[in-house]
């Protein structure tokens, strides 16, 4: 009889990070059959044995505090403040035993006065948070407790004993208590799944309730282009009520988008005043997110859009050609000549008129933190097209957003899902890598091992036996964990001092988060793989090509202008804060561009694409989240009542840059629903109905304060601190935030000269799929910050790079079946202009500029000019 063949062991992928990368990672894995451990070492606001997922775009849960707690007492609006932890507790079967045997001797007991302490200073934080919010109830729930099952050597359960589950019912029984005692409102007992783990038992305390609000870095914005995510949200299902599994889930995530109507641009424009002076009016101006229907519709409809915007007929035509030269423009040009120019010198912008000169200018800061004259034509170029063809095609969703907070509508039912799949949520930390040990059939020689660090212990290397089966790991943290970037990143000093008050660090970052910031992966990967002796028959292992690339990007870095109040280098500040208001807040179905604001600020009205729509029992109504692309700019800022300086952002406390952002907005929020909704009526949707009239822009009056109850700064942002009272007597020393020491999530933006840089490589149209190069013969990075088609730091760029870190896995193990999908958006462009491209690749291989510069056609726009007028000479802006 002969032998059958022995089936190939199924590799095993470790996924380090938890943010759109890493969760692609693990869908794209999972659903190949592999098995996947996901490492992140944030935790969940409401899971504490979960770690949170959806990295800097996740919900950042906060209360509204209390006078005692906030910031700054009697401010204008008050600070909501990173939500309370929740308190948890894990024994094993011999202490829960002990600690249930110990509570009828009363508080004092052993084990049983930690446990009273922690409830209590639970409980007085709770109490304290919601009484100075005005609300009298939450929700407080104690897990049941569920024991932690681990299996033996020879693959039999354990299970607890019939003793110890009846010692941690009765340890529950008494802590409920104790909480009924504590709280001075409801207690609602649930039953609470928990995760396999060591044996024993968990107790925690969960609570979700009115007074907790939504924060975020910024609102999700997702143009009609972003095909690689909208695929993974296609096939992520969320799982409804009564469904008893996700084969049944008839929704999927991509269902929880929202389709917005329109972008109004909200511009300054001079005119004559009353007394007959020139004033300085801001107006709204709308442009539809629709198709036009007809050419003569377009027509019109750009006729009306350039004139309330007051552009000049060579503003158009100059912009036009320089967009049509672009769209035309061949791959092979676009690589060879537009990565090394800037959008500004691209289409000429010393050329227009003052007022388009300085939307083309700073209009890209107001979405991505730069302006034309930063960045680098190719990305700016691609994305400006996508943005075109969006208009043009007719597509459901042009620009979305979500129907609920993000990790509520997105992140939880994708963890849900993954879960369900057999992806395994592991809350821990990559901290460095090492050598594996010399037994080569537990591990494969020369391959670099991680060290993982859960619950304050390093992982065992037997966690990870290379030689066994493939191992694969994907590295999948941010930017800043791979780079020692000081600028962006918390010291072990400053750490310190936030324990101490005197930098305004959230909680959760320093006990569990913060660690995972600036500790520099890649240097210490390339230390670690220099010490591994060289494998005779496998050189390729001493290859780490992506990692030397960061390497090399971080020394440039350290001479770059990265500081804090500078904002000039590769690493912006691009954040967000969102205002909470007791009233709905009727501000349109749309997002909203400040094109002329000193800090180059974007909004949207979040609540009103919610299907659950925030009431009174939620501690607010509506909700405005504003984006800031740019902190470095000097603007009006009130230090105190009466009193103003010319500061940036990065000289102001919290309460004065969200008292500055709502300042620069609140006149077009503070527009009353009747004029908001008369405006969308007279929005047409049929081609007869447009008009200039019906796209007249809209001059914002002040119809009365409009003033938020309460606001929320990105979590990411952190402050120093400056004290105000001396410790006393049954008193704490009080500290209130001075002014920005950190940005923990610094944006990445795209230079001239500086994409082809990156980490990463990007294959032809034959290979493209093979996916990134692996480092050390098992190990692929993959983020924002590498090279991918998307080329723009976004949430698709991020789903991109795990897609070429996965295809990566699957052709080194030579699996079979397809590969993870790559768009290309220069092959998604207008086909009516193929034909164009293929004539300018012609062109530029035999040395020719482009057709539009052979013909002339760069010089109609000053053929519009009127006579004896010239065009502009350069000047320095």
């Amino acid at each position: 009889m002969s032998d059958k063949a022995k089936p190939e062991p199924t590799p095993v992928i470790w996924v380090f990070g938890g943010g759109i990368t890493g969760l692609t990672v693990a869908h794209e894995c999972i659903e190949r059959g592999y098995d996947v451990y996901l490492v992140e070492p944030s935790e969940d606001s409401w899971e504490a044995h979960l770690p949170a997922v959806g990295g800097v775009a996740r919900t950042q849960w906060a209360y509204i505090p209390s006078d005692e707690e906030a910031d700054a007492p009697g401010g204008p609006i008050t600070r909501a403040l990173p939500f309370v932890r929740h308190p948890a507790f894990d024994y094993t079967e011999r202490e829960v035993i002990d600690l249930a045997a110990a509570l009828p001797r009363g508080a004092g007991a052993t084990g049983w006065k930690e446990v009273k302490e922690s409830l209590a200073s639970f409980s007085k934080r709770l109490i304290a948070a919601t009484r100075g919010a005005g609300y009298q109830s939450l929700t407080v729930a104690l897990t049941a407790p569920l024991p932690r099952l681990v299996e033996s050597e020879a693959g039999a359960t354990i299970e607890p004993s019939d003793a110890a589950i009846e010692a941690a019912g009765r340890v529950r029984a008494a802590m409920a208590g104790e909480l009924h005692a504590m709280l001075d409102f409801a207690s609602e007992e649930k039953d609470i799944l928990r995760v396999e783990g060591m044996s024993g038992f968990r107790f925690e305390v969960r609570v979700k309730g009115r007074g907790i609000v939504p924060g975020e870095h910024g609102f999700r914005y997702f143009p009609g282009f972003y095909r690689h995510l909208f695929d993974t949200m296609r096939r992520t299902p969320v799982l409804q009520r009564g469904d008893d599994r996700f084969g049944a889930a008839l929704r999927t995530v991509f269902d929880n988008l929202v389709s917005t109507e329109a972008t109004w641009l909200v511009v300054n424009q001079q005119r004559t005043g009353k007394d007959g002076k020139p004033e300085e009016v801001e107006r709204l101006v709308n442009f539809p997110r629709r198709p036009p229907q007809s050419i003569q519709q377009t027509l019109t409809l750009l006729e009306s859009f350039v004139r309330e915007l007051g552009y000049g007929a060579q503003d158009v035509t100059r912009l036009s050609t320089r967009l049509f030269q672009y769209m035309t423009s061949s791959t092979e040009r676009r690589a060879g000549e537009f990565e090394d120019l800037t959008w500004w010198d691209f289409i000429e912008g010393e050329r227009f008129s003052d007022v388009c000169r300085k939307h083309m200018e700073l209009g890209p800061e107001v979405l991505g933190a730069m302006t034309a004259s930063e960045s680098e034509a190719r990305t700016q170029g691609n994305c400006v097209t996508q943005l075109l063809i969006d208009q043009l095609s007719g597509r459901k969703l042009t620009d979305a957003t979500l129907n609920g907070p993000t990790s509520v509508a997105w992140f939880d039912p994708w963890r849900d899902y993954l879960v369900y799949r057999g992806v395994k949520f592991i809350r821990g930390k990559l901290v460095d890598f090492e050598p594996p040990s010399s037994d080569a059939e537990l591990h494969r020689p020369g391959v670099l091992l991680p060290r993982v660090i859960v619950d304050g212990h390093t992982m065992s290397k037997d966690n990870f036996d290379t030689g066994l089966r493939p191992h694969f790991f994907v590295v999948a943290a941010p930017l800043t964990a791979m780079l020692d970037a000081p600028e962006f990143n918390l010291t072990a000093k400053e750490l310190d001092w936030g324990m101490h008050g005197e930098v305004d660090v959230p909680e959760d970052r320093l006990q569990h988060a913060a660690p995972h910031v600036g500790y520099g992966l890649a240097r210490k990967f390339r230390a670690a793989l220099d010490r591994v002796p060289d494998v005779a028959d496998s050189p390729q292992l001493k290859l780490a090509s992506d990692v030397d690339a960061l390497n090399d990007w971080q020394k440039r870095l350290a001479d770059s202008e990265t500081g804090r109040d500078v904002g000039l280098g590769p690493l912006r500040h691009l954040t967000g804060v969102q205002y909470l208001f007791d009233t709905n807040i009727q501000f349109g179905q749309e997002h909203t561009l400040y094109m002329d604001a000193p800090w180059r600020l974007s909004s949207i009205s979040q609540a009103h694409f919610w299907r659950r729509r925030p009431t009174g029992i939620h501690g607010y109504r509506g909700i405005v989240s504003v984006d800031i692309g740019s902190l470095h700019r000097p603007t009006k800022v009130t230090i105190r009542e009466g009193v103003t300086d010319e500061l940036p952002g990065w000289q102001c406390s919290p309460d004065q840059i969200a008292s500055t952002v709502w300042e620069q907005v609140r006149r077009s929020v503070a527009m009353d629903t009747q004029r908001s909704r008369r405006s969308s009526r007279e929005t047409p949707r049929d081609a007869a109905q447009v008009s200039p009239a019906a796209q007249r822009g809209i001059d914002i009056e002040d119809n009365g304060e409009l003033t938020p109850s309460c606001y929320h700064l990105d979590q990411n942002i952190v402050f120093r601190r400056e004290l105000l009272s001396e410790e006393a007597e049954g008193r704490r020393a009080r500290r209130a935030p001075r002014d920005i020491a950190k940005n923990l999530s610094p944006y990445l933006i795209n230079r001239p000269g500086e994409w082809k840089l990156r980490p990463g490589r990007l294959h032809d149209p034959d290979h493209r799929h093979d996916g990134y190069e692996l480092q050390n013969g098992a190990w692929i990075l993959a983020g924002t910050y590498m090279k991918t088609f998307t080329r723009l730091t976004t949430m698709e760029a991020a789903n991109e790079s795990a897609r070429h870190a996965v295809n990566a896995v699957l052709h080194a193990s030579r699996a079979p079946g397809d590969r993870c999908m790559i768009w290309d958006p220069e092959e998604w462009e207008l086909p009516d202009f193929a034909a164009l491209r293929a004539i300018d690749s012609k062109l530029y291989k035999d040395g020719y500029p482009h057709m539009v510069e052979i013909l002339g056609l760069d010089s109609i726009p000053e053929a519009l000019l009127p006579q004896g007028l010239t065009v502009r000479p350069e000047e320095k802006r």
